[in-house]
């Protein structure tokens, strides 16, 4: 089972020539193994870069995560969704928010 460390991953206040960075935590709390077949951000503006397709049992994983602006100055709120082989919840959505100043 997929458990997402926090509902919404705040990057906070960047520069707008900057890429803001983070990590997005997905813990596996189920007894077989999580695969996760796809990431699909709301922006081109946003990379995860998938380092690994499967987590296993009992275990977690932090995915590297970027945003540029693009010129865009302010609040900016996106979301990925995640699909994996969660018995429960396969399609998960996370909301990002961060700040160009």
């Amino acid at each position: 089972m997929a458990t997402l460390a926090e509902e919404r991953m705040n990057f906070g206040v960047w520069k707008v020539d900057q890429t803001a960075t983070g990590n997005l935590r997905i813990k596996n709390t189920g007894l077989k193994p999580l695969i996760l077949h796809k990431f699909e951000p709301s922006c081109g503006c946003i990379q995860v870069v998938e380092l690994k397709k499967i987590i296993e049992a009992e275990s977690h994983f932090d995915f590297p995560i970027s945003v540029k602006s693009m010129g865009k100055k302010g609040i900016l709120e996106y979301q990925i969704t995640i699909y994996s082989n969660d018995p429960v919840k396969p399609t998960q959505t996370k909301e990002l928010v961060v700040k160009f100043e």
